[in-house]
């Protein structure tokens, strides 16, 4: 197998094959995925996070425009400010022009003890598939249905999903 250098910014390697997949590192603190991506040009942590409906930019580096949405969550609610993002990038995911939300994470920045950019969320996932090898703390990012685990594997069950908003029923 034949591997190409994608990207290599603050010692983080992205390795895109020929099939077009991209393998790139994670780590794992308090149970959440972080990696780096940039955004606006600017690299930073971002957990991986489906739950979370879209991109999420951290207000405390991030400015925006107000907006009449609130987010909710386990501790309540909080003010959320709407961006339009000009360029995001993670490995073999490239987006432009999109329009985002803005949070205090502050909360996430104090768990990781790290400068923590936002969440990696649904929009941004949907039309990846992520295999995640927690032992060597890799993450491969492949088109839907294109992983070898498609191409030679077959199930021996599957459980089927319905979509309510982003979240799998």
């Amino acid at each position: 197998m034949k591997w190409v250098m994608a990207s290599l910014f603050w010692g983080i390697i992205f390795q895109v094959n020929a099939n077009g997949y991209c393998i790139g590192k994670f780590e794992l603190i308090n149970d959440m995925i972080l990696v780096k991506a940039e955004v606006e040009g600017e690299m930073g942590y971002f957990a991986v996070d489906t739950g979370s409906p879209n991109l999420v930019l951290n207000q405390q580096y991030f400015s925006g425009e107000t907006s009449e949405y609130e987010a909710r969550g386990i501790n309540g609610t909080t003010t959320v400010e709407k961006k339009l993002v000009k360029k995001f990038e993670w490995g073999c995911v490239k987006k432009r022009d999109f329009s985002v939300c803005l949070i205090d994470l502050q909360h996430f920045e104090k768990a990781i003890g790290k400068q923590f950019f936002g969440l990696i969320g649904y929009e941004i996932l949907k039309k990846k598939e992520l295999l995640i090898d927690y032992e060597n703390l890799k993450i491969e990012q492949h088109q839907l249905k294109k992983s070898d685990l498609h191409r030679l594997e077959n199930p021996s069950q599957e459980i089927r999903f319905r979509m309510s908003l982003h979240t799998p029923i």
